[in-house]
């Protein structure tokens, strides 16, 4: 085994890892919350920010996180860059992910950025919280 696979395997058993343990987390937050009176999933009023959510697992997440009544943040690159090989969610995901978390009867606040760019990210969450007066959900997809 050469240095690349092991560092590879390690970092693919964290990421595991690490999914394993948000969805524990997911599932300890809905069943906390499922006795809350002011929604059936008793995310109302509350607010989550979701990265990588124009398709696939972030907007799944974010779907379900509108059905209990959470405004919704959907934060996607929107974008190709070029140091990457396989295709990413475009301007139009992110339009047609908006018009759905909309569907829900929940705030839905659409933003093309990218996670590695610090002053892009906290720019959202400012504007975030100007728009719906908290965070209080954050999923990293």
């Amino acid at each position: 085994m050469t240095d690349d696979t092991e560092t590879s395997g390690t970092t693919r058993r964290s990421v595991l890892a690490g999914a394993a343990g948000l969805g524990l987390a997911a599932a300890t937050l809905t069943t906390d919350n499922a006795n809350a009176d002011d929604h059936a999933g008793g995310f109302s009023g509350r607010t989550a920010f979701v990265t990588g959510s124009a398709r696939g697992i972030g907007l799944a997440c974010a779907e379900e996180l509108a059905k209990g009544g959470a405004n919704v943040v959907l934060y996607e690159i929107a974008a190709q860059p070029a140091e990457v090989p396989y295709p990413l969610a475009t301007p139009e995901d992110l339009a047609a992910a908006k018009t759905t978390i909309e569907g829900y009867g929940v705030g839905c606040l659409a933003i093309a950025g990218d996670v590695r760019d610090a002053a892009a990210l906290a720019a959202a969450v400012e504007q975030t919280v100007a728009q719906f007066g908290s965070l209080d959900f954050l999923i990293v997809n």
